[in-house]
């Protein structure tokens, strides 16, 4: 694997070890908001590996047009994509609105971490193959 791809997915791995741990301690909004970022970091991790060239956008439904052009199926639905997108911007009070209920819940960031963990799984397991 290449040194940049390392450096990239052990940042994806930082966020996802901190949206456990915002779970465990009952903080949902950042358990979403290092969601999204395990999951735009492994994703770009997985995309310089592979030669293609990133680009500076937070919106996983750009992003995963960058593998859809390519012919690379993703683990996750667009849904799941757009939900992360949502939940990320709670990172700012003024955004409060993008979910029915406000803030995010237990059960968003439950979703969140779920979402985060097959991409996470699936980036790990395609690159190890990939040697």
């Amino acid at each position: 694997m290449k040194r940049i791809t390392e450096v990239w997915l052990s940042y994806a791995l930082e966020d996802f070890i901190m949206a456990q741990k915002a779970l465990e301690m009952e903080i949902y909004r950042q358990t979403c908001f290092h969601a999204q970022q395990a999951v735009e970091k492994g994703l770009k991790a997985f995309l310089l590996e592979k030669d293609i060239k990133i680009r500076k956008i937070h919106n996983l439904l750009e992003l995963s047009s960058e593998f859809e052009a390519r012919g690379i199926r993703l683990p996750v639905e667009l849904s799941e994509l757009d939900f992360l997108n949502r939940v990320y911007r709670f990172r700012y009070p003024p955004d409060i609105g993008l979910l029915p209920q406000g803030q995010p819940t237990q059960e968003d960031a439950q979703k969140a971490l779920r979402i985060a963990r097959k991409v996470m799984d699936w980036i790990q397991q395609t690159l190890t193959e990939s040697r």
